[in-house]
Order: C-alpha cells, then structure tokens, then sequence
C-alpha cells in the first residue's frame, strides 16, 4: 500500500461534529411528551461491537477463529436538567414503572415499560446519515448526581439503559 498522500486527505469527506445527533425515546409510560429527554440528551455513545474469539490448542500452537458478534446491550446517556426538574421526574417515573419501590414488581409487561429508542446522527448539512434502533429500551440506573456549593456547574443526569437488540442503517453489505 503507498503512503498517504495530501490528494488522498483532500479527498477526505467532510466530517461529522459529534453534536449532531438526537436520541429520541418511544412512548415512556408515565410521561406524556419525552421530547424534552430528547432535547436535554448532553451526550450518549454510538454503540460498538466485538467478536468473541475462539482459541483452538492444535498440535502446540493456538489458532484463533471468529464466534458471535457481541454488542454491550448498554447506553450510556447524560441529561442535562432545568428548574421544573421534569427530566428527574420523567426518568424515575419510567424507572418506577419498570420495578415499583414498595412493591418490587412492573406495573405492566415488558412490551408496556420497554420502548424503541432511535439515535439519529446528521451530517454538516442537517441531513440524516445514520439510525441506530435500540429494541425494548429501559432505564437500568439512574447514577448519583453530585451537587455542590463550590462552583457553578449544571445539574447533570447520568442514566444506563438496557436494550435487547441494536439496529444501524448504514451498514456496508459486503
């Protein structure tokens, strides 16, 4: 393969800035617009993925071939939150749905509590390139939020959800 030339990186496409994405939530029960998780999503991940790997002991030598695919079944996502603190509100509400404090139970089934999230990530022009479907998406924790008198900095809302299955639009057929 020849080196990199200045042609080859001027050929480059334009790049994508990490802030043009949404993540769009399904119909949370107990929480009659989400729009507002949607708008105060600070950050979150694109997903990734891994290949287990099989090692084979033959003849004194390891040989490794390749298993499942594996995804982590994991989002990360931050929340940035105002002064009504609906967005607190709205994910415990979901949370609470989930597994109820006093009772330990679901108030409903899975197909009730669990919701399609979409990240939908844009290129410079506005224009969607990418959809990432997470099916039967959950609130698994909502991490401790630290607060203190010794800056101003904003109250900000750390949350891992769970999902069964993660879809992307723009993967390559080979």
């Amino acid at each position: 393969m020849p080196k990199i030339t200045l042609d080859d990186v001027y050929a480059l496409g334009d790049l994508i800035p990490s802030d043009n994405y949404e993540l769009v939530f399904g119909n949370i029960p107990g929480v009659s617009n989400s729009k507002g998780l949607t708008i105060k999503c600070l950050n979150t991940s694109y997903p990734g993925m891994s290949i287990e790997v099989m090692p084979v002991n033959v003849a004194a030598h390891v040989v490794t071939f390749t298993g499942r695919k594996m995804y982590p079944r994991k989002l990360q996502a931050q929340f940035i939150e105002d002064s009504t603190m609906a967005t607190m509100t709205q994910l415990r509400t979901w949370m609470e749905y989930c597994t109820g404090s006093d009772s330990g139970a679901a108030s409903g089934t899975k197909a009730q509590y669990a919701v399609q999230g979409i990240l939908n990530i844009y290129n410079q022009q506005a224009v969607l390139i990418d959809t990432v479907t997470f099916d039967n998406l959950f609130p698994e924790e909502i991490s401790d939020t630290a607060i203190t008198g010794e800056s101003t900095t904003m109250f900000q809302i750390n949350v891992t959800f769970s999902y069964d299955r993660q879809v992307s639009s723009n993967v390559a057929v080979l």
